[in-house]
């Protein structure tokens, strides 16, 4: 049987570290300058920070093959963009917070799951074309609340209000089913009508 002699891999390199700086590129591929004049490199996927044209960046050489692990300076007036691999996760065991003047979230399909959530703003404004909400239990207090709509629709089994001081309506016209017994008690009761006042029924009882 004859032996089968397998070749060594070619021994690669000592991967060389240097500073370089960017001429320009799109997000996966750069022109930089560097001390040995210009070449082409990718960006490292430990590279969050995208480079553009200006930055100063470290690069890893081996076997002309470049790589872009970090940016070390940037314009501070220029906006800087950090690109993730599509599917990314970013997980913390205990605390993760997120600090800024302004931020702003964009996605076509946004969930969040929490088991309690607080949110604390001075003034909230909320756009939405359709919005479905569904609690087991609602409490609400506010000092004023103002409603302004073209519909309301109802529905409730029970109906149970408290009104302390003035309960004012101004309707163009009133219509009341009330299948069972209705029933008003007041220590003066008004109706006035400007035309007709009509009362209709079995037995009508006065006094």
């Amino acid at each position: 049987m004859a032996d089968v002699i397998h070749p060594l891999p070619a021994r690669q390199s000592a991967a060389a570290f240097h500073h370089a700086k960017v001429l320009g590129g799109d997000s996966a591929h750069f022109m930089l300058q560097g001390s040995q004049g210009v070449f082409a490199a990718r960006c490292a996927v430990s590279c969050l920070v995208v480079p553009v044209a200006g930055d100063q960046v470290l690069v890893s050489s081996s076997d002309n093959v470049h790589y872009i692990l970090a940016v070390l300076t940037h314009d501070a007036s220029a906006a800087a963009e950090l690109r993730l691999p599509p599917k990314t996760q970013i997980k913390c065991s205990e605390h993760l917070e997120i600090q800024g003047t302004q931020i702003g979230i964009q996605s076509a399909d946004l969930n969040l799951t929490s088991v309690r959530s607080h949110w604390i703003s001075g003034a909230l404004k909320l756009y939405a074309n359709r919005l479905d909400a569904q609690h087991e239990e609602v409490n609400f207090r506010a000092g004023t609340v103002q409603s302004l709509m073209q519909r309301v629709v109802q529905r409730a089994d029970t109906v149970m209000r408290w009104v302390e001081g003035v309960e004012t309506a101004n309707i163009g016209q009133c219509i009341k089913t009330v299948r069972e017994a209705w029933t008003l008690h007041a220590k003066h009761a008004v109706l006035t009508a400007r035309s007709d006042v009509r009362i209709d029924g079995e037995r009508i009882h006065m006094g």
